[in-house]
This record gives structure tokens, C-alpha cells and sequence, in this order.
């Protein structure tokens, strides 16, 4: 079981699009948020229908999106410490985290990742360093065994890819790649990355 946490401001494809390439994949995924709140609404203004978050749930993905905006908006409610509150509480009864994006952000502020490897938008990869990760640079998904980040926006279906390989198999993998018609092509970064 995998939960996607979506918060308002949250991006959206941080959040789709992994939730589209596990569902190829034959994995039991769910968008899920933090509040009573049912209904969240992206950077985009696309509003997603969200369910609370599953107990004994394996994974818990936290997409990026309203960490600039944290500071401008003391009421936003992911800057209330939600976010880090709900992925603490999963990590303690030894759930893994996965995030796409800024997520890496939220969960580096919650005392997540210390000093692990990890990425995150490239834009973020100094301060997410000087937050104490071991920041990847350029690597699309990093896999630190109950913590899998990836960097920037797209990179959330490419973690999608990497969790279908890792939790079922190759062929899986293969077999969605196909379907969605997103082949990982190894050594690749994207562009615009310094």
C-alpha cells in the first residue's frame, strides 16, 4: 500500500503522476491528506478529492510544492508542520518515505533525510544541502532503502518507476514504461539543470 500526501499548494503532477504510474504498476495507491480537509487544492488550481491516510500503509509519498510559500503564508497548512507531522508519525511505526520534488524539503525540515543522500529541484539542491543531506545532484531518483527522493516535477513518475521495479519487478517496470509510453533513459538528466 502506498499513500501520496497532498497538501493545498501541493503540486499536482508531483502528486498524479506517481499516483498513475503505480496504479499501472498494480500497486494499491491512494491520495491522501492532512486535515479533515477532503478536497486540496494544487498550485494549479486542479482540486483533488483526498481520502486520510491509511494505517500500516508501506509507503508514504509527500510531493512538493508551497515551500516558497511557507513563509508568505503562516496559515497555509502545510507550513503548519502538517506535512512533517504525518511523515514523522509514518516513519515511527517504520514506514518508508518517498518524495518527489520540494517534498525532499518537507521532510528535511521535519529531521527525515540528516545527512543522507537525497535530491530534490535543483533550484533547492544548496539549501537542501545545507540542511545537512548528502545531496545527489543531477540524479533523477536517489534510493536510500526507506528513503527514495527524486528531483523536480517529472521526476515524481520516474519515482513511480523505480518503486514499480523495486516493489514488484523489471518486467513490470518494463511492461508500464510501454503502456505510458515514458522509457527511463539511463544517464539522463533534465535540462536546465546548472
Amino acid at each position: 500500500m502506498i499513500d501520496v500526501l497532498v497538501f493545498d499548494g501541493c503540486e499536482a503532477l508531483d502528486a498524479v503522476g506517481p499516483c498513475e504510474v503505480l496504479a499501472y504498476g498494480g500497486l494499491d495507491v491512494r491520495v491522501v491528506t492532512c486535515s479533515e480537509q477532503r478536497l486540496v487544492r494544487t498550485a494549479q488550481g486542479v482540486e483533488l478529492r483526498a481520502e486520510a491516510p491509511r494505517h500500516g500503509v508501506e509507503w508514504l509519498i509527500v510531493p512538493g510544492g508551497a515551500w516558497d510559500a511557507r513563509r508568505a503564508d503562516p496559515r497555509a497548512q502545510a507550513a503548519t508542520g502538517a506535512v512533517g507531522a504525518i511523515a514523522r508519525a509514518h516513519h515511527r511505526r517504520g514506514g518508508k518515505l518517498a518524495s518527489v520534488c520540494t517534498g525532499a524539503m518537507w521532510l528535511a525540515e521535519a529531521g527525515l533525510i540528516g545527512a543522507r543522500p537525497a535530491t530534490t529541484h535543483h533550484r533547492y539542491w544548496d539549501e537542501l544541502a545545507a540542511m545537512g543531506a548528502d545531496v545527489r545532484r543531477g540524479e533523477r531518483v536517489v534510493d536510500d532503502g526507506d528513503l527514495v527522493t527524486s528531483g523536480g516535477i517529472t521526476s515524481g513518475m520516474f519515482l513511480g518507476l523505480h518503486l514499480v521495479e523495486r516493489l514488484v519487478d523489471a518486467d513490470a517496470r518494463r511492461q508500464v514504461e510501454a503502456e505510458i509510453e515514458l522509457p527511463d533513459i539511463p544517464g539522463t538528466v533534465p535540462r536546465n539543470i546548472g
